[in-house]
């Protein structure tokens, strides 16, 4: 290629240039992993945005970071990592969007993302190193535009690279193994696991791979890990620069990878030259493959004489003629600026494309004149400038026509220029000159003045079928709306024949039936969408009843927490026993702290609270510390310290349950003898010993207890008694707290007598 000496003007036409010269090429695409944009799309959004709901969780002792070192160590995390960190609570997602590098990856390099994911190498990288790849746009071998991703090492590679350089060749690891003379285990110590290849590839040289293997390394990058430990024999050189065919391969480990223009803040994905493509003989040559920037298409545009001659041929002398001279003309120049509106577009546009829809365009450049509507002038390419002046000011003046299918007045020059030019409008007079990509000629299949005719011909063909069409159209409806007219009059009023009148009776009522009918379904509309609203309005008040509930209980936690939680009632005991527990294989749990705060993790439905749940929360925990126990909220119950070896599943907290923690008011370290010396256990024992002889002088000399009186004591008194005795006993630590419920009475609602609580009413508590 070799500069022809072609002025191209690369500052002002370069979006013309790169629109006529170039196209993308866009083959390869699906060879590579691919992803449906439909199934991309909702994903985007996720990555990009957090939740709309604002966070109340917080992140413990990594929240008091700073924001920017918050960044700085998400940064430094695996992508893997990363987004195990997303899914802790809604302020981690916060914080993770919070960096640019990852919001540009997630909405610009979205697909390779998820590519390094499904690959199974998300850990191998960060964030970081994927927007370095997204903000590069050469080709790692050679340094022309990359515009795919080899995930194995998230470099940069060209189509041609990706197919040939051994740099980006990959291989399974058995065969890699075998031909190295290495065991599988050790080739998997010293590289990895490899890529994990996603089915469903389809390669341009050899087709279906309908087989592929399960991973793939990069045989570069185990030939370097050999060579460190100097694991890699000659044989074994020799036996990987023998000649394989591994094609297929190379495309399970690539995916389409655009390029960020941080400057620009716009994306490219690379575009080919057309002169290229028109100057190669092999229908797989390189020159076909090879991909540019924008930036660096313009500059190859000036060395590329193939691309030079279609931008030549695209400028169109013709076009510049009629605009520079012909439209310039001192005879039409002014009515043209006082009464037209003067429009030019680029041939091949979408505006061409509407108007060669209402008048052909079978050369350009070409001028269409249209009033009110009405075809007035239609002159194609070829004319002297004569011919041209004279029916161009023939027309402008206002002679009437055959009316066009234009329902609004324009003036259109249409060239394949990339320039635009308007001109403020006076009366609904148009022109329009069209140009194409092609060079134009001056000859043509028919004279102009006949190629005009036969247009007007056309359209006024096409009005009349369109007239006919639509007068059948209305005679069609006219026709059915009498139709119907007589049918219900049929059906209303007796004829003059003499219709019998009971006939007419039973018409009648029948209408009247079907009017009831209506009138009772309208009923019923009404009455249920009044149902649904009372209902709604019902669980809107239930929930308002358990979120009080949820805050009176987080409010007082502690030793208040027994008895504010005896007295709230959260929901109707009917609802809450219709909450059956799902088999489940794991059991998300939520537990919140004296504090107010919450944590939350998942257990296997395996695990008890003995011996998982409390050992976690007693390390996760953020509160002042403290001894305690479990209340569950759905359904509202203490659970037992008895009940604590007892499965996640059994308790009834799968798949997910909220526990709160109730601190234990009066408790003892009763085998904390840590810092007990030898002087105390002296002292204890003493004291033991005089104690158990005080003890049984006390019993033989006290006098018996009085006799209980024959009247019966108040169930309020008893109970009080009863408890006095209870709290009065010498050893505490084996009374259990929820005795005092057991046995209480209850009034019954019904007389003076009193009944024992139910078993089944602690549960409701």
């Amino acid at each position: 290629m070799s500069n022809t000496g072609v002025l191209v003007d690369i500052e002002n036409d370069a979006d013309a240039i790169l629109q006529v010269c170039s196209y993308d090429r866009r083959g390869l695409d699906p060879v590579v992993v691919w992803s449906s944009p439909h199934e991309m799309h909702p994903v985007r959004r996720s990555l990009q945005k957090p939740f709309v709901k604002p966070p109340i969780a917080h992140l413990g002792m990594l929240g008091r970071l700073p924001a920017e070192i918050m960044l700085i160590v998400l940064g430094a995390l695996d992508i893997r990592s990363l987004f195990r960190f997303r899914q802790v609570n809604r302020l981690a997602r916060v914080h993770s969007a919070g960096s640019r590098d990852y919001r540009l990856a997630a909405k610009h390099g979205l697909e390779a993302l998820r590519g390094l994911l499904r690959a199974e190498l998300a850990h191998l990288f960060t964030i970081q190193d994927l927007y370095q790849s997204l903000v590069t746009d050469q080709c790692a071998a050679c340094g022309s535009f990359g515009g795919f991703l080899f995930l194995p090492t998230a470099e940069r590679t060209c189509a041609g690279c990706l197919q040939s350089s051994s740099r980006f060749r990959v291989i399974p690891p058995s065969t890699f193994a075998e031909l190295t003379q290495v065991s599988p285990a050790r080739l998997r110590d010293l590289v990895g696991q490899g890529l994990r290849t996603v089915p469903r590839i389809k390669s341009a040289a050899t087709g279906t791979s309908p087989h592929p293997p399960e991973y793939l390394i990069s045989e570069e990058r185990a030939r370097q890990s050999l060579l460190a430990v100097g694991a890699l024999t000659e044989d074994a050189v020799r036996n990987l620069a023998a000649p394989r065919d591994e094609e297929n391969h190379r495309f399970l480990a690539a995916i389409a990878h655009p390029y960020y223009d941080s400057k620009k803040a716009s994306v490219e994905r690379g575009v080919s030259c057309k002169g290229c493509l028109l100057r190669c003989t092999d229908p797989i040559g390189r020159d076909r493959d090879r991909a540019f920037s924008n930036a660096a298409f313009l500059t190859h545009v000036t060395q590329c004489v193939e691309a030079q001659d279609l931008w030549t041929q695209n400028e169109g002398d013709e076009s510049k003629l009629w605009q520079d001279e012909y439209l310039k003309d001192s005879s039409i120049s002014q009515a043209l600026q006082t009464d037209s509106v003067l429009l030019k577009l680029q041939a091949g546009s979408q505006e061409a494309g509407f108007l060669a829809a209402l008048f052909p365009l079978p050369k350009t450049p070409t001028l269409v004149i249209i009033k009110n509507g009405e075809l007035k002038e239609y002159i194609a390419s070829g004319v002297s400038k004569t011919d041209f002046l004279t029916r161009v000011g023939r027309a402008l003046p206002g002679s009437t026509s055959i009316p066009a299918a234009a329902s609004a007045a324009a003036a259109a020059a249409v060239q394949s220029s990339h320039e635009t030019a308007a001109t403020a409008a006076r009366s609904p007079t148009a022109s329009a000159a069209v140009e194409s990509s092609s060079s134009s000629s001056s000859s043509s299949s028919a004279p102009p003045q006949d190629r005009a005719e036969l247009v007007k011909a056309a359209m006024a063909r096409r009005e009349r079928e369109k007239q006919e069409a639509l007068r059948k159209r209305k005679e069609a409806e006219e026709a059915r709306r009498k139709a119907a007219e007589e049918s219900t009059d049929e059906t209303t009023k007796p004829q003059a024949a003499g219709r019998p009148r009971d006939e007419v009776q039973k018409a009648a009522e029948a209408r009247k039936k079907r009017q009831q009918e209506e009138l009772e379904a309208r009923r019923r509309v009404l009455k249920q969408i009044e149902d649904d609203r009372a209902e709604r309005r019902s669980r809107e008040e239930l929930r308002k009843r358990e979120r009080e509930a949820a805050a009176a209980l987080a409010e007082g936690a502690g030793g208040e927490a027994d008895a504010t939680g005896a007295d709230i009632s959260l929901a109707p005991h009917s609802a809450l026993a219709s909450r059956a527990t799902k088999n489940s294989e794991e059991c998300a749990l939520q537990v919140r702290l004296f504090d107010g705060s919450n944590i939350r993790t998942r257990f296997p439905s395996s695990n008890t609270l003995r011996t998982d749940v409390r050992k976690w929360v007693e390390d996760s925990r953020t509160d002042d510390g403290g001894p305690f126990t479990f209340r569950s909220l759905f359904p509202s119950r203490l659970i037992d310290e008895t009940e604590e070896d007892k499965t996640l599943q059994d308790l009834g907290l799968t798949p997910s349950s909220t526990l709160v923690l109730v601190r234990v008011d009066k408790f003892s370290d009763a085998y904390d003898d840590s810092n007990a010396g030898i002087l105390s256990r002296i002292i204890g024992a003493i004291v033991h010993f005089f104690t158990m002889v005080l003890t049984f002088f006390t019993t033989i000399f006290s006098s018996p207890p009085p006799a209980p009186e024959a009247s019966q004591p108040s169930p309020q008194g008893a109970s009080r008694q009863e408890r006095g005795q209870r709290d009065n006993g010498r050893v505490q630590g084996f009374r259990n707290p929820n005795d005092s419920q057991r046995d209480q009475q209850l009034y019954n609602g019904n007389s003076l007598n009193f009944e024992p609580r139910n078993d089944g009413d602690d549960n409701t508590q």
